[in-house]
């Protein structure tokens, strides 16, 4: 059983991202971390999509797409903060090598508050999400993993038509709007995540930021009195 079963009836992409995530953390986590990440933008498309919002016709990116989703008003903070750190993972896995058991630990965690929030939002508005179970460290079938991992890569080649489709018939809800913030005040991050979008925010305007220590960076100076 994984925790990302309740989506497969909806969402069989999404479903078996998550599983092979939960297959992936003790073996290798630098994959668990891609697979999460491809959960997350994959949800971003499907939100989209049900908007009926085309995805940018120039520098289609993950994060361009997330800043549309904010620009209309339709990604709450709080889910916001989980896809950066989501993202952000991802791209240290993807290219930095990143490996960490504790990091997946807590991002399977968030990624599972991701994808209920995404659930009571887009898919059931009464869903109510079982508590999350961390997977078990079982020894894992690497022929097994390699065929799902085929089957994923098949079933997203055709995603893309999916969404198109999905597109077409799609529009923003007041409703779903409101859901979604409401929804979303239910998925607070830890500590350690918000101090890293407190890090990303400092460097935004300047500054060089490691949580604990901080310095002006760009020649800025506070007022010295000459």
């Amino acid at each position: 059983m994984s925790n990302f079963d309740f989506l497969a009836d909806s969402w069989f992409d999404l479903a078996k991202l998550g599983e092979l995530a939960e297959q992936y953390l003790y073996s290798d986590t630098n994959t668990c971390f891609i697979k999460m990440g491809m959960l997350a933008e994959h949800i971003v498309e499907y939100m989209l999509a049900y908007d009926g919002i085309a995805e940018p016709e120039y520098d289609n990116t993950h994060a361009n797409r997330i800043k549309l989703l904010k620009r209309n008003d339709l990604l709450p903070r709080e889910i916001g903060n989980i896809l950066y750190v989501l993202r952000k993972t991802r791209n240290d896995a993807a290219h930095a090598g990143e490996e960490s058991l504790e990091r997946a630990k807590t991002n399977l965690a968030l990624t599972y508050d991701l994808a209920s929030w995404f659930m009571q939002t887009y898919g059931d508005y009464t869903y109510e999400p079982h508590k999350y179970e961390l997977p078990s460290d079982v020894t894992v079938d690497m022929a097994e993993l390699e065929r799902k991992n085929k089957e994923q890569e098949e079933y997203i080649s055709n995603l893309k038509e999916q969404l198109t489709i999905l597109q077409q018939k799609g529009s923003a809800s007041l409703e779903r709007k409101e859901k979604a913030k409401t929804n979303a005040t239910k998925y607070p991050l830890s500590e350690h995540d918000t101090r890293m979008i407190i890090d990303k925010q400092l460097r935004e305007v300047g500054w060089e930021a490691d949580t604990d220590k901080l310095r002006q960076s760009k020649g800025i100076k506070g007022n010295s009195g000459g």
